[in-house]
């Protein structure tokens, strides 16, 4: 029946037909092909929709007809989503949305984790946060933790090796993602590790917090808040899910191997916890498991409002069109995005195509208190999605990226919360207000908007299928099948990589 439904169920994605936005990757063929769904994981489901959807004894008849009828359409798109990521139940999850609250909940979990200690950040700054990391893995390694510290040798590169030497001389080990140097790097230029996770034993960190000082208001580093973000704190089976997720980053660009480590239920959560998917993006792999998510949650027409949460808010037509075709369903769309940026070339690109939004009804908000970079989605409040991934090319199509999918009414209100908030303190740009933008911020953003567009083209680093002569860097494109010590080897002979050896 799983098989049947979804073959007559034609699901739009970005891979849907091949396009300027998009590879050549059909996403119905893939959910098609996945084995039907084991009952456990069914039943996943079920418990999940059966206490966020809860009925009473006391509820009248037609209340209860009327919840069962939420829970089939819930579980039916729960279905389509599994094949995209590991589901896990029971699970403990808490929301941050400062960085002081997540940095300090960070620091005690590697103080207390007695196994392993896995850090993988895209940015890692050397100032005083930075720095307490640092100290942090250091002494973690020198209680005999297994420590790892995974971070992009692009985003990190202010990172002083000299503060990372005594990591390494107490057993740390090291390893930066993609090293700019051609002979040692493990794939083209602009294929940068974007994930941001913590595994500290029973406890994973994931969202798209960084590590620097600009993520903490503490008084004597800054006046203000910097950066407005998000994180999650998870304890429960999903650490694993993110585990195997670290160890995937892992794998691009290291012979560092390690096991995917087991977790449990809390045993004060049990079967009460959240349900939640871990999603990952990794073109180099053909893994868009987010991108199709996306366009899946977008397509889906049984909600009543999205609220979505990016800074760099540029997507592709695939992404741009599913959100507009979402508001004409009805669907309350509303975004809350950068009024200022650490990259301000991609505000005003973003400005550039406010207005095929507005036209439709979508209504947009600007940040401007404070710099942005917390990605967010909240459907009807109950669905929330957090992590690293962004609504622009970037994301798209080059970057590593992870998302926590979740399906749960307390931490999906907590989002929500946040949102309400931010949308409040900032300003609804309108359709209006829009079209009286003078002449010089019009031709600002067009110019912008296409330069932005063209650095997000995959002719740029061949990262597509079939591979082109990239721009920047070698093509990389991996084998069909797992045949990665005869790949690893021949990439050598051909291009000198000695970072895969």
């Amino acid at each position: 029946k799983d098989a049947k439904r979804l073959s007559t169920s034609r699901v739009m994605s970005p891979s849907d037909k091949k396009t300027e936005d998009s590879g050549p990757v059909n996403l119905v063929e893939k959910i098609i092909a996945a084995p039907i769904h084991d009952p456990k994981d069914i039943r996943k489901i079920d418990d999940a929709l059966k206490r966020v959807f809860n009925i009473t004894r006391t509820d009248p008849q037609e209340t209860q007809w009327s919840i069962v009828e939420v829970r089939r359409r819930w579980r039916d798109f729960l279905q389509r989503l599994m094949p995209l990521g590991d589901v896990s139940v029971g699970n403990d999850i808490t929301f941050y949305h400062d960085g002081d609250s997540c940095y300090n909940d960070m620091f005690r979990a590697i103080d207390r984790a007695k196994n392993r200690v896995w850090l993988e950040t895209y940015i890692m700054q050397s100032d005083e946060t930075g720095q307490q990391f640092l100290k942090k893995l250091t002494a973690a390694a020198e209680r005999g933790v297994d420590v790892i510290l995974l971070t992009d040798s692009w985003g990190s590169i202010n990172l002083d090796d000299n503060l990372v030497q005594p990591l390494r001389a107490a057993g740390g080990v090291l390893v930066k993602f993609n090293p700019l140097i051609p002979w040692l790097s493990s794939g083209p230029l602009l294929w940068r590790d974007h994930r941001k996770i913590l595994i500290a034993d029973e406890e994973g960190f994931c969202g798209s917090m960084n590590i620097g000082d600009e993520y903490r208001n503490s008084p004597h580093l800054h006046r203000h808040q910097l950066f407005k973000d998000s994180h999650l704190k998870i304890r429960g089976p999903a650490v694993t899910h993110l585990a195997a997720t670290f160890l995937d980053s892992m794998s691009e660009t290291s012979t560092v191997t390690r096991e995917v480590p087991g977790m449990q239920a809390p045993a004060a959560s049990g079967t009460t916890g959240a349900y939640v998917q871990v999603l990952r993006s990794n073109v180099r792999r053909d893994v868009r498991s987010i991108q199709q998510a996306l366009s899946i949650i977008l397509n889906e027409a049984s909600y009543e409002r999205v609220h979505i949460t990016s800074p760099y808010f540029l997507p592709p037509k695939w992404l741009l069109k599913s959100i507009i075709d979402a508001q004409r369903r009805g669907v309350d769309v509303r975004i809350v995005t950068a009024g200022i940026s650490d990259v301000p070339l991609i505000c005003r690109a973003s400005e550039h195509i406010y207005g095929q939004f507005l036209k439709n009804g979508v209504k947009i908000y600007e940040i401007r208190d404070s710099t942005l970079h917390a990605k967010t989605l909240v459907v009807d409040g109950v669905y929330s999605c957090v992590g690293s991934f962004n609504l622009d090319r970037w994301s798209g199509r080059r970057n590593l990226e992870v998302t926590i999918s979740m399906l749960d009414r307390k931490i999906s209100e907590q989002i929500d919360s946040q949102f309400e908030k931010d949308m409040k303190n900032a300003r609804e740009i309108t359709l209006e207000n829009w079209k009286q933008r003078d002449l010089i911020s019009r031709m600002l953003g067009w110019a912008s908007y296409h330069l932005v567009r063209l650095s997000g083209k995959q002719f740029l680093d061949g990262l597509v299928d079939p591979p082109v002569t990239p721009a920047f860097g070698p093509t990389h494109k991996p084998p069909a099948h797992d045949a990665f010590p005869e790949y690893h080897i021949c990439q050598y002979f051909m291009w000198g990589d000695l970072g895969l050896l």
